[in-house]
């Protein structure tokens, strides 16, 4: 009967804290919301900078000249001209065509020593 007195008193506490932290998470959340920093930032005295539309007008034009100027420039630049690189024969290619060369060479050879 004792545990389950203490048990009672524990569950009641435990669903205390879990109320508190609730409202302590939502308060957290209210205050961190956009409207309530607004509120927050007027209270310790700063404005709203509300910027002048010709200041904005200027440097749009400025950024758009730039952006055409940088597009006609091209963002590769050559800097050397030169052919392009022929592939390298294999060696089987090198060997097949040494062979065909000296068997062309022995008939040759061969073709000369009855003829000559």
């Amino acid at each position: 009967m004792d545990y389950g007195i203490k048990n009672s008193r524990l569950r009641k506490q435990m669903d205390e804290l879990e109320a508190e932290k609730r409202r302590l998470f939502l308060n957290k959340e209210i205050s961190l919301s956009p409207a309530e920093l607004m509120k927050a930032a007027k209270k310790l005295g700063f404005t709203q900078y509300v910027p002048d539309i010709t200041q904005i007008t200027a440097a749009t034009a400025a950024v758009v000249k730039t952006q055409k100027a940088d597009a006609m420039v091209p963002v590769v630049q050559k800097t050397v001209i030169s052919k392009p690189v022929q592939p390298a024969k294999t060696t089987a290619e090198t060997k097949s065509a040494k062979v065909e060369r000296q068997a062309k060479n022995k008939t040759d050879d061969g073709d000369r020593k009855y003829k000559g």
